[in-house]
């Protein structure tokens, strides 16, 4: 099956938030990815919805039909340190097993807590084609966190075969956080005290070549940011 060369692809999982009481399925992260993609152009936006563990993976199946120079997976859902709307178990294979027929390169658990399984998601990492998993460590405000995820997708659909050193992953992240401050509280941890961005959002990476491991790269990704603020 021929790779389309000139566009990259996100493919959006998303369970439904019931954000309150009087939400009918009306709160999608999908108009506000929609909209970074048609501001960045040439990019593809796939968007399902899953309920659990088997409709996630019939909805990544559905959503895997073409590879892309570079392809994208955010998991959109509620989340604890074991799942994202499913089991991160079941979500991390689904999307390790399909990486390399369908040139995915990364994935952004766009849940609470989903990032903080950090030895999880190297093992994830591992012989895939995968080479960065982002997740908060902590609960995150849901507008704010959709946001920082639109920032960071923005920047990694735009990476490149050559683009994925670990001094250039740091640098790139760190651009494209650029306009937050890491101090800002995004949530709250499980004691429910106030967590700063840059103790939340944790990058998990794995660069190309022989000899190169899976590495968290949280604290470099913020001190590169930090150069960045005036």
């Amino acid at each position: 099956m021929p790779i389309q060369q000139t566009k990259g692809a996100i493919l959006v999982l998303e369970s439904p938030w019931g954000l309150d009481e009087r939400d009918a399925n009306r709160s999608s992260v999908k108009p506000f990815i929609e909209g970074m993609a048609k501001y960045a152009g040439d990019i593809e936006v796939c968007h399902t919805v899953f309920y659990d563990e088997d409709s996630f993976e019939d909805g990544l199946e559905k959503l895997c039909k073409t590879p892309f120079r570079n392809t994208l997976v955010y998991v959109a859902a509620h989340g604890s340190q074991t799942h994202a709307g499913a089991h991160l178990t079941d979500i991390s294979s689904a999307v390790r097993k399909r990486s390399k027929d369908f040139n995915i390169t990364g994935m952004l658990l766009g849940s609470c807590y989903a990032g903080s399984i950090t030895d999880a998601h190297k093992l994830t990492l591992q012989g895939s084609n995968l080479r960065w998993i982002i997740g908060y460590a902590s609960a995150c405000e849901w507008l704010t966190g959709t946001m920082i995820d639109c920032a960071l997708l923005n920047e990694a659909v735009r990476f490149h075969q050559n683009s994925y050193g670990q001094d250039n992953l740091v640098r790139r992240f760190s651009q494209a956080l650029a306009p937050f401050s890491a101090g800002a509280a995004i949530g709250g941890n499980v004691e429910g005290h106030p967590t700063a961005l840059r103790d939340s959002l944790q990058f998990v990476v794995q660069s190309p070549g022989n000899g190169n491991r899976p590495a968290v790269i949280s604290e470099e990704v913020f001190a590169a940011h930090a150069k960045l603020r005036i």
